[in-house]
């Protein structure tokens, strides 16, 4: 009997013990430090994600299309050069000189984007985009820059043998870009003008100046037509599926039917999203 009590009091003390153990100061200073330490660890990943980590959401995104290499900075300030390629397993792809650099900053409710190009872009381009559960909405601000019409042959053929030269003037009015389940959809104008424009395969130069607007409310509609020039180009196009498709009418003026004939066999041999209907 005495020794079962004794046991019995000797477990109540080493519980004890353990208790007192559990709940002394020292052992809530090394929790403390624990969590802080893992919390300063996440923080740092965070505030200081390499730059090289954007590359692979950026290709995915574009399926293989835009490309962010040799990157600096972080996630959140850096910047990187930009590459237009004809997507996975293509050898064609385009760089656009100097760098294109992107800012971020969290407010509430929306993530502020800056973009800036160093060829192109006078002020830099700011996105407002608001997360939502089932995906993401964008506001662009109203914008103008201009880029080298020599970039399109990086997405391979057709445009790595019509290689077009000259510039593309992009500018935006309450255009807005939104995912909602994976579905992208547009709103507002996004206008695109080509003035200008020479062709490697033509002997008529320019071939023609042209205008392309996307305007978006609900549907998707992509509209071309022909400011000037010898090849009067109009046509329009829809957003289905997150894929665009296009169809362009070419009507070459009588005198310079000649000089754009290699131009117009390349347009009616290529068959894909983007046709082309040629005169009879």
């Amino acid at each position: 009997m005495c020794a079962s009590l004794e046991r019995l009091q000797l477990l109540q003390y080493s519980t004890e013990v353990s208790k007192a153990a559990d709940t002394s100061p020292d052992h809530w200073v090394w929790v403390g430090f624990a969590l802080g330490a893992a919390v300063g660890l996440l923080l740092g990943i965070l505030l200081f994600a390499p730059a090289r980590w954007v590359k692979p959401v950026v290709e995915q995104w574009s399926d293989g299309h835009v490309l962010l290499v040799h990157g600096e900075g972080t996630v959140w300030q850096g910047s990187a050069q930009l590459v237009l390629s004809g997507g996975p397993g293509s050898r064609d792809s385009t760089r656009l000189p100097g760098q294109v650099s992107w800012g971020v900053t969290m407010q509430s409710g929306w993530v502020g984007l800056q973009l800036h190009a160093e060829c192109c872009t006078e002020s830099a381009i700011i996105l407002h985009i608001m997360p939502d559960l089932r995906g993401w909405h964008a506001k662009m601000l109203p914008s103008v820059s201009i880029w080298p019409a020599s970039l399109l042959a990086g997405l391979g053929y057709p445009w790595n043998s019509i290689q077009l030269k000259g510039s593309l003037y992009l500018s935006t009015d309450g255009f807005e870009l939104s995912s909602i389940d994976r579905r992208l959809a547009f709103r507002g104008a996004l206008t695109l003008l080509a003035p200008s424009v020479h062709s490697r395969i033509s002997g008529t130069l320019p071939i023609g100046s042209y205008r392309l607007v996307l305007q978006g409310n609900g549907d998707t509609a992509l509209l071309l037509d022909t400011l000037e020039g010898a090849l009067q180009l109009s046509g329009g196009g829809h957003w289905e599926d997150s894929q665009l498709y296009m169809q362009v009418h070419a009507r070459p003026i009588a005198d310079d039917r000649t000089d754009l004939g290699d131009l117009l066999r390349l347009m009616s041999q290529y068959k894909g999203k983007l046709s082309f209907v040629m005169p009879g």
